[in-house]
């Protein structure tokens, strides 16, 4: 029997899955597979592992969803946490495969575990293709190629917003490959009964999510006037954690907006989700465009001054949240209990870093990889080197974090929790 493996890990979803709905067309029953290789788990810049212990825990509470989604619908979810190359060649040589389809990433580190999978598949003599699908627009619609995106948010965004919005794409039933024998996400990914995971997440909770959001608390007409807020019920829209791994899709997240728009009300912060969602393109095609240099201490702008020397006594208590800044401090308590922080709060925790301790950004960043559960090499990269002045701007983010506090947390409601 021939089949189809769908390389799974930038969609944790089966509706509005492009390389499922490609997969499809040709017929053959779909192996379904994911590939997160512990190398990669432990790769790091200065101290920290890539995969912090919360990202662990929301990465295999989603894969655990999928799988049970895969197979309510007839298939099985082939887990590996193995190289690209030996994770296929345990395939190849099981089954019959006549191609593999995957979703294309943004990342020099993620870039790396898409060559494997090409030099391994031309070895065996199976066809690859690649498709994007982790943006809001899709490159072919952009009214330039990706590296010659705008490096100006304020000119790609007059570009990009005028474009339609493509509707999510409506999945034909798919005929997965169902075979006892197929690696599973517990035996993968789980290896001691302390590290086993409470629930599942899958993109039913990410639907659910947006209905609560959306529909239901009408949250989303407040969002321009709390998104800045780092405590209360839905004060921000929480997307990101579902979209990091694409458990939900950014055309599905719009789509339900602008069917809210239309049936309840628009205004300024409905406009305003869609704006972030913009950004978050703007960050992925900017990323796709820099390869290496993303990762640079002189980021995008090529800035060859030297990073300043490290100060392990600033930077230790900056990351356990033992500064002389309570602010600081309960945004870092709250990144290290939960896994979470606000945007504002990350803004605020990575100018007091860089501007006020004079430490290396990219420092500040692998602590951020290390420990969220959103995390995304293009947005978390991207906003560091923004704030450090060596990104899409040359203007250094300086907050006054005592302003920042009496304007966020004013009654100190924040602060007291965390502190």
């Amino acid at each position: 029997m021939s089949v189809t493996v769908v390389v799974m890990n930038q969609t944790l979803r089966l509706n509005d899955n492009r390389a499922l709905a490609l997969a499809s067309d040709y017929g053959d029953p779909i192996l379904p597979m994911v590939i997160f290789p512990h190398r990669l788990w432990n790769k790091q810049w200065f101290l920290y592992p890539s995969m912090g212990p919360h990202r662990q825990s929301w990465l295999v509470k989603a894969l655990l969803g999928l799988e049970k989604n895969i197979q309510e619908n007839g298939g099985q979810l082939w887990a590996s946490n193995e190289d690209p190359k030996i994770a296929l060649q345990r395939v190849f040589q099981s089954m019959n495969v006549q191609r593999v389809i995957g979703t294309c990433s943004v990342g020099h580190y993620e870039k790396q575990m898409e060559a494997d999978v090409d030099q391994i598949s031309r070895e065996n003599k199976v066809n690859v293709e690649w498709v994007w699908d982790h943006t809001l627009h899709h490159p072919k619609t952009l009214p330039f190629s990706m590296l010659d995106t705008p490096n100006s948010f304020s000119k790609f965004r007059k570009y990009v917003e005028k474009l339609p919005i493509e509707a999510p794409i409506i999945n034909k039933a798919v005929s997965f490959v169902n075979n006892q024998a197929i690696p599973t996400v517990m035996n993968t990914f789980v290896l001691r009964k302390k590290n086993l995971p409470t629930g599942t997440l899958s993109e039913l909770d990410a639907c659910a999510h947006l209905q609560t959001y959306i529909w239901e608390s009408k949250a989303i007409l407040h969002y321009k006037n709390t998104r800045n807020l780092s405590i209360g019920d839905h004060v921000s829209t929480k997307f990101s954690v579902w979209l990091s791994l694409g458990i939900v899709s950014a055309r599905t997240i719009a789509h339900e907006i602008k069917l809210f728009e239309k049936n309840v009300k628009k205004n300024s912060s409905t406009y305003w989700v869609i704006f972030e969602l913009l950004w978050r393109d703007f960050f992925q095609f900017q990323c796709e465009k820099y390869g290496i240099r993303w990762y640079q201490f002189g980021g995008i702008q090529g800035l060859e001054n030297a990073p300043p020397t490290y100060d392990e006594n600033a930077f230790n208590a900056w990351r356990t949240g033992q500064t002389p800044e309570p602010f600081v401090n309960a945004h870092m308590k709250e990144l290290i209990t939960t896994g979470y922080m606000s945007n504002r709060g990350r803004q605020v925790v990575a100018s007091y870093l860089i501007h006020n301790l004079n430490q290396d950004w990219r420092r500040g960043a692998e602590v951020f990889e290390h420990y969220l559960i959103d995390y995304d090499v293009a947005s978390n990269i991207g906003n560091w080197m923004y704030i450090a002045g060596c990104g899409n701007s040359q203007t250094k983010r300086i907050f006054n974090i005592q302003n920042q506090q009496e304007k966020y947390d004013p009654g100190q409601k924040y602060v007291n929790k965390w502190l």
